[in-house]
């Protein structure tokens, strides 16, 4: 009996974090197209903060901390992280979800960038285009 007990318990985690990780996803797929704008101005505000500092490929770190985004704009997003400079790559983390984000690639190339993220390797990385720059990322590190 006390197998059994603990088995359907291992059931219902299972389920919840399914649930949750489904609901992940739904809710940053709905989020980039509701929000796209607040999306765009966040990638055209920083961009415009890199070509300030006229960052090469090599010279340029930039931290989101370093912008100055409105405080509202950020407040559509978990997270935002700056991934590589040139090219230009942007995460956005809408949930506190470790799997799902939005990802902006500024280049056809970044994407290779993308896969090359020390974070990520590209067996646990599902990608979908959403539009010419945009994607959505899906880890999967189980």
């Amino acid at each position: 009996m006390h197998n059994v007990i603990k088995y359907f318990g291992v059931l219902l985690l299972l389920s919840i974090v399914s649930c949750d990780y489904f609901n992940d996803r739904l809710h940053t797929l709905d989020s980039f197209k509701e929000r796209r704008n607040a999306y765009e101005t966040v990638v055209t505000n920083i961009r415009q903060y890199r070509d300030n500092l006229k960052c090469s490929r090599l010279s340029c770190e930039l931290e989101i901390e370093d912008i100055n985004i409105d405080k509202k704009l950020q407040s559509n997003f978990s997270g935002i992280r700056i991934v590589s400079s040139k090219p230009l790559i942007i995460e956005f983390n809408v949930t506190e979800s470790i799997y799902t984000y939005i990802w902006y690639a500024e280049t056809a190339d970044s994407v290779e960038y993308i896969f090359s993220d020390p974070e990520v390797a590209s067996d646990e990385l599902t990608v979908k285009k959403l539009d010419e720059h945009w994607f959505y990322m899906r880890r999967d590190w189980n």
